[in-house]
């Protein structure tokens, strides 16, 4: 059975048992009911707990493939250090024989210009018209206010619920 069964099921008994408590029924004729009930509660443990494994399962697998991204990401960028090494090495060399185009047999090399682009020496001196304003906020500060009590327009405390499997 599926767990989203197993509590219907539960819930169904639990109300039957409340209902014939209500009623007055005698506690030789709950007994059935409360057997299924407690059937019921070890089934869901035992499904709670089959949930929690493939959990831990599928966090494992997750670790793995995420430890396996970060070896590719840095072997990419050793790939990457390596050809840009070796292109400002080729680029060196030929601007010390003061050559800006060599063809070679696969491949042809020109030095060329880059497109402009703004080296900024002094971020103090520039005038605020090119300085875009950013705005942060401080959630850690607010949080401790929040806690103590003061009310901050356009914010409220919000507590959410996590599951923990331990």
């Amino acid at each position: 059975m599926k767990l989203y069964e197993l509590v219907d099921g539960f819930e169904q008994v639990a109300a039957l048992l409340d209902q014939a408590e209500a009623e007055g029924a005698e506690t030789p004729n709950l007994e059935p009911l409360k057997d299924t009930l407690d059937s019921l509660q070890m089934d869901i443990e035992a499904k709670a707990d089959n949930i929690a494994k493939f959990v831990r399962s599928l966090q494992a697998e997750a670790d793995a493939l995420k430890a396996e991204a970060d070896r590719l990401t840095e072997r990419r960028k050793a790939k990457q250090n390596k050809a840009d090494y070796l292109k400002n090495y080729l680029e060196s060399e030929m601007l010390r024989l003061d050559k800006t185009k060599v063809a070679g047999m696969l491949f042809n090399f020109t030095i060329q210009n880059n497109p402009p682009s703004v080296e900024v020496l002094d971020e103090s001196r520039v005038p605020d018209r090119y300085k875009i304003p950013r705005v942060d906020i401080d959630k850690r500060a607010l949080l401790a206010d929040l806690k103590n009590g003061v009310e901050v327009a356009g914010v409220q405390l919000k507590q959410t619920k996590g599951l923990r499997i331990r």
